[in-house]
């Protein structure tokens, strides 16, 4: 592993640490999910090529960290342009990226973690089964509606979609003059959608807007109260059952990709503010 991989990764901890903190003594329950959860489990810390941190809370705990009083100079911004997930942020350190300063139109981003809510899904198998191809179909709609933003991102972070991905990317293009589409209206509905099931009161959760969009769907008891099991040099909350979760994202989740597919986010550098 590089250094400088390394200075983000440690950077990232620190925030993981102090929001891990922030959640015991205010009682907010969170998990660790997406590629954190992986390197949870098959890593015992960070996956060697990641630099960042994805938790992932339970709808309620998620608006109510918004009322917590954060220590001076860390803050929670929300994510418009990824469906409204937040980012815990350090504003005494910065990282830098070149590809995103292209994308972004600007030099660096603050040390941060990746915040997403959870929501409840239908018991039922049909009905949840509507669900899904409604919630997805809100998603596509959003996308389609900002197409040139997505096109532009893609070009300047040189993603490799996936060929259905890119499909429906041109599938956007082509539409985008005739759709008329209203982001802002189509994502109230896609929220009041999203929020319908109560995560409590649910046999089966989600991160509706995490990238993995169906897969995510899983088994409350999956996450169950959670458990405390380590990661790097701390202690990290755990689904109960990670690897129900992690098998429904990953597949074979112990299996290592091949090295061109360990991509990292493209962080630079780390500097104190």
């Amino acid at each position: 592993m590089n250094e400088k991989l390394s200075a983000v990764q440690a950077a990232v901890l620190e925030n993981m640490k102090l929001f891990d903190r922030i959640c015991q003594e205010n009682g907010l329950r969170y998990f660790a999910t997406g590629g954190t959860g992986l390197g949870m489990v098959r890593h015992k810390g960070f996956i060697p090529w990641d630099d960042d941190a994805d938790l992932s809370m339970p709808r309620a705990d998620f608006e109510k960290l918004k009322t917590v009083t954060l220590p001076e100079g860390f803050i929670l911004k929300e994510r418009p342009e990824y469906l409204k997930s937040m980012n815990f942020i350090n504003t005494h350190k910065k990282i830098r990226s070149k590809l995103r300063e292209e994308a972004d139109n600007h030099d660096f981003e603050f040390v941060s973690v990746d915040i997403f809510p959870m929501d409840g899904a239908p018991d039922n198998k049909f009905k949840r089964t509507l669900h899904v191809y409604k919630w997805l179909y809100y998603l596509l709609m959003i996308k389609f509606s900002e197409i040139d933003k997505v096109v532009e991102r893609n070009q300047l972070l040189k993603k490799n979609r996936k060929k259905k991905e890119a499909f429906l990317i041109k599938v956007g293009v082509f539409l985008k003059p005739v759709l008329h589409l209203d982001r802002e209206k189509l994502e109230e509905k896609f929220y009041r959608h999203i929020t319908k099931y109560d995560y409590d009161k649910s046999s089966y959760v989600a991160c509706y807007i995490g990238r993995y969009r169906q897969k995510e769907i899983v088994p409350i008891e999956c996450f169950g109260k959670g458990k405390r099991v380590p990661f790097e040099d701390m202690m990290i909350m755990s689904p109960d059952k990670p690897e129900i979760y992690l098998s429904s994202i990953y597949g074979d989740f112990m299996k290592l990709p091949p090295e061109n597919q360990r991509e990292s986010h493209n962080f630079d550098d780390v500097e104190d503010c």
